[in-house]
């Protein structure tokens, strides 16, 4: 059995991880009706939120760059 329990996710750690901006680009591409991109930003997202839930070490997180920045800047429009 497991010793912990899994805790709730939080906001914070989903704007920390960019799934709010992940969620975004997908939104913008169904919105768009941006067939090409649609199934690239659902991907992204799904694999966001399976390395979001993987028990990894946190300390090692905090000098990692941001995993999804390149694939945000796709998705995201610039300048608004």
């Amino acid at each position: 059995m497991e010793d912990k329990e899994k805790q709730p996710i939080t906001v914070a750690q989903l704007k920390e991880a960019g799934i709010d901006k992940l969620v975004a680009g997908l939104t913008e591409a169904i919105d768009k009706e941006d067939d090409a991109n649609v199934g690239k930003a659902l991907q992204d997202l799904t694999e966001g939120l399976k390395k979001l839930d993987s028990p990894d070490d946190k300390e090692d997180d905090e000098e990692k760059p941001d995993p999804f920045a390149d694939k945000v800047a796709k998705y995201v429009p610039q300048g608004k």
